[in-house]
């Protein structure tokens, strides 16, 4: 369950109406709910994440406003402020551009 204010926010059975509209973006651009478990964090994670905190805080007070970017495979390529600002916030999932990376073009090694 994301947390409040998130883009695709629930709260109990009842879907609040930003998730109407992040509805519309899935199916518009790919973006999906994936499991922040499921991410796989590769070794380009930057060394300084600056204030975490500071992100935090936004992102409950106004959602997250983009989505993380990852492969399908679920290997973070985006996103890792974003990621472990949603969760410090204690969210169980969270919404990311899935793309498709050709083995040539692989990020990983």
């Amino acid at each position: 369950m994301l947390g409040d204010g998130g883009l695709c926010a629930t709260r109990g059975d009842a879907m609040t109406q930003q998730s109407t509209v992040a509805d519309t973006v899935v199916r518009m651009t790919h973006v999906q709910l994936v499991p922040i478990a499921a991410i796989h964090w590769n070794t380009r994670i930057r060394k300084d994440d600056g204030d975490i905190v500071s992100l935090a805080q936004s992102i409950k007070d106004i959602g997250l406003l983009q989505p993380i970017v990852v492969d399908q495979a679920w290997r973070l390529i985006a996103g890792a402020r974003r990621l472990r600002a949603c969760t410090s916030l204690g969210w169980t999932e969270i919404l990311a551009r899935v793309i498709s990376i050709d083995e040539k073009d692989k990020l990983w090694s």
